[in-house]
């Protein structure tokens, strides 16, 4: 009988613990688009331990009634998104905030067809060179690629080096972004090609305006951003291989690439260029040793998700291009000669060999850098680079010297910068950072040449905002301001006679720290400040009609090439005083 009165007492304590339990908690919370906070109507909430689903609002709102003490599974989704699946336990009134990443199969898609392009101006149309066109340009130097759009143009020296032109603008006046590293290649010279392999690239950017504000406050004639399309967010193992063919040269370009994707984000790609050609030729002879030979790879690695991300990436470049023989003369006699004669006064048979006059380019540029996405701040992005660029011009020479470059330039270029990104609300978004420089230049005085340029040290810190503002649907303002500080530690030798003849000895005698024979050694430090600022705005009438209105003022620093050079720039063949 006691037994029996026990398991009666201990059932009811039971049965009263199991209806005292509180049921009358309450789940809610938000759905939001995680690239810029917008609310994501009618999102699923699929509530697993009930059997149970909602919809979120208008407002991306949602509320879940009379949810007991415990562990509930929760899994999220929307058309376009990547479902979230959540565990959370509730034990009180609860509110959250899941953040979708949406979009996902739309950019995969865009990507695939390679018009994955963010606008970096507002108020400005931007040119744009698309994967297309530059699969079909695969043995094409950048600068005639480039030459294709509109207010572009190139400056050649023979079929080889290139350079663009930008509205009568060229070298130092025009910024070069090669993957988010601004080059730095000795672009002084207009025979200083770009040392960019367009085959590494998937799109190519014209821009002006407030959006070229954070790349560079000197680009007078505009900013050229080469990039690659970014990876689809799958796990796939994917690749292309690339040949062309060209008579004239009898030569042939080919290029490939690896691409490893993954759906947690992980990527790597790997990629690489191999182009030869011999001497190029007219309807009625050869441009003798006008031949190429170009050897390129790169390699990225990184992690890609909407929250954080990095990667890594590292490119080599080499190009050993020929000058046309016969544009390098003895004298002033040679120059007549070559001017009243029908033909190059050197004509050799075909061959696929490069002797001087020739080019020789190793470029190689390393990059890391990542990104975090913080509520209420923005997306904050860090960046190091690493450039080292060796440039060999050979001349004409005899003797012991006559495989000897005559100009042997090393230059290493450090950067960082720090950007910040920020969605302050639905119609304004600022943009701001800061970067670092610093560079060092190295003429080898092994040449027993007059070196063109001198050894320097140079400092650069740059400061950037820009912003829009969208008043409404049909007018958008944009503006943005750059300060750029350079400081230059150069080290050069004079000719004594030079030196004397320009009357330096009582402007700069101050400079002097060393006399030895004919030559002056100098010492200076040169400082310099530049202010950029770009205001603009777009007014649209409709979807295909609009005007845009945009003002900017810039200045730059003179290169070093422009304030010092002094001497026989060889592949010019041409004296070169700064």
């Amino acid at each position: 009988m006691f037994r029996l009165q026990l398991l009666v007492v201990l059932i009811t304590a039971g049965s009263s613990f199991v209806f005292s339990q509180n049921c009358n908690y309450t789940f809610s919370g938000k759905v939001i688009d995680l690239h810029d906070g917008k609310p994501l109507k009618s999102a699923v909430i699929y509530i697993e331990t009930l059997n149970k689903e909602i919809t979120t609002d208008s407002s991306g709102s949602f509320s879940i009634l009379n949810l007991c003490d415990k562990f509930y599974v929760f899994e999220i989704s929307h058309p376009n998104c990547k479902t979230k699946i959540e565990t959370i336990r509730v034990s009180k009134n609860t509110e959250k905030v899941f953040r979708l990443e949406h979009h996902i199969e739309e950019l995969n898609e865009i990507i695939i067809y390679g018009n994955s392009f963010i606008e970096k101006s507002k108020t400005l149309s931007e040119n744009r060179i698309s994967s297309k066109v530059l699969e079909k340009s695969i043995s094409s130097p950048l600068g005639d690629i480039l030459s294709n759009l509109s207010g572009v143009s190139s400056f050649k020296t023979g079929n080889s080096v290139v350079k663009p032109i930008i509205n009568g603008l060229h070298s130092s006046r025009v910024v070069i972004i090669n993957n988010g590293v601004r080059m730095e290649d000795q672009e002084w010279g207009e025979e200083h090609s770009p040392n960019i392999d367009v085959n590494s690239l998937d799109k190519i950017t014209l821009i002006k305006g407030a959006g070229a504000l954070q790349y560079s406050g000197n680009a007078l004639g505009g900013v050229i951003v080469a990039e690659t399309s970014n990876f689809q967010i799958k796990d796939s193992l994917y690749g292309k291989v690339l040949f062309k063919g060209e008579t004239n040269g009898r030569g042939f370009t080919t290029t490939s690439n690896l691409i490893k994707t993954n759906t947690n984000g992980l990527y790597y790609s790997i990629q690489s260029t191999f182009k030869r050609f011999g001497d190029f030729e007219s309807p009625n002879y050869v441009l003798t040793n006008t031949g190429v030979k170009e050897q390129n790879a790169s390699f990225r690695f990184g992690l890609n998700r909407f929250n954080y991300g990095f990667e890594l990436y590292y490119s080599i470049f080499n190009n050993e291009l020929g000058i046309l023989r016969a544009s390098h003369l003895g004298g002033a006699q040679d120059q007549i000669r070559a001017i009243n004669s029908e033909i190059p006064l050197i004509v050799r048979d075909f061959s696929y060999k490069i002797n001087a006059p020739k080019q020789d380019l190793n470029h190689q540029t390393f990059r890391i850098k990542g990104f975090n996405r913080f509520e209420n701040i923005g997306k904050l992005t860090v960046q190091y680079d690493y450039q080292q660029n060796n440039r060999l011009e050979f001349d004409i020479r005899r003797g012991d010297d006559k495989f000897k470059p005559s100009i042997d330039l090393k230059l290493k270029t450090h950067s960082i910068k720090i950007d910040l990104n920020s969605q302050v609300s639905n119609s304004l978004n600022i943009k701001s950072g800061v970067s670092g420089r610093y560079q060092n230049n190295f003429p080898d005085p092994e040449t027993g040449v007059r070196r063109i340029i001198p050894d320097y040290d140079k400092y650069d810190l740059g400061i950037y905002s820009v912003f829009n503002y969208q008043f409404n649907s049909n007018l958008l303002i944009e503006a943005g301001g750059r300060f750029d500080y350079s400081s230059l530690d150069v080290s050069k030798y004079y000719r004594t006679s030079f030196w004397k003849s320009r009357n330096y000895q009582d402007l700069f005698s101050h400079l002097i720290i060393d006399e030895v024979r004919s030559q002056t050694l100098i010492k200076t430090k040169m400082y310099f400040r530049n202010f950029s600022t770009t205001f603009g705005s777009r007014y649209n009438f409709d979807e295909n009609q609009f005007i845009t209105f945009n003002y900017s003022i810039a200045s730059r620093m003179p290169n070093p090439s422009e304030l010092f050079s002094e001497g026989l720039h060889h592949s010019s063949a041409r004296i070169e005083l700064g």
